[in-house]
């Protein structure tokens, strides 16, 4: 009799130390690979350009997880002389209302524009101190119409040259570029010629 309820006893103390140890690993018993935590999830924020636009950016106060679907917002932004081309997050130029699937990362949109016309600025020099001369404004398939030359006592007017340039590359038959017409701003300058006998200028 003394065995059997020895016995038991040992039973119930083992089925209580693995009641125990169930507990202590997980809970109830059933496998736990840490499939109970939550998806990460990340944030699209809009952001304008450097090109100086006004008006106010969309927000997007939802969370989502990656492969999620987004759909972007319209802008409430102007700038004058460009027209709005879309959303670009950095690799892509996505347009409002259009869905863009989430990737696993933070997400920032910024404005992407297009010129509609070019800007033309004259400077007096190349030399850190030149000013603005003249401003012009051009359609793209426009053609150039040059400003009356300054002068420069001692210095022959030698034409006006892009960005770098040594020598008169903007003329009046000049072609505007893919280039300019993306940035939508030209800059050139005049170049002056030492006059030998230091005279006034005289326009070339």
């Amino acid at each position: 009799m003394k065995k059997k309820m020895l016995a038991a006893v040992f039973s119930a103390l083992l089925i209580f130390t693995m009641s125990v140890s169930l507990f202590a690993c997980g809970g109830n018993g059933n496998e736990d690979n840490g499939d109970n935590e939550k998806p990460a999830t990340y944030s699209v924020t809009y952001q304008k350009s450097e090109a100086g636009e006004v008006g106010t950016l969309p927000t997007d106060e939802t969370k989502y997880q990656a492969g999620a679907k987004v759909t972007l917002k319209s802008p409430m932004l102007a700038l004058e002389g460009y027209i709005f081309m879309g959303w670009n997050d950095g690799t892509d130029t996505y347009l409002p209302s259009q869905e863009y699937t989430m990737p696993a990362k933070f997400v920032i949109f910024v404005a992407k524009w297009k010129a509609t016309s070019i800007d033309v600025v004259y400077y007096d020099d190349t030399t850190a101190e030149s000013e603005v001369y003249a401003k012009q404004n051009y359609g793209f398939d426009d053609s150039v119409v040059l400003p009356e030359p300054p002068q420069k006592k001692g210095f022959t007017f030698g034409g006006w040259g892009t960005y770098l340039s040594t020598e008169a590359n903007f003329t009046a038959d000049y072609v505007f570029t893919q280039s300019d017409k993306e940035a939508g701003k030209i800059e050139v300058f005049a170049i002056w010629i030492p006059n030998d006998d230091g005279d006034e200028e005289t326009p070339a």
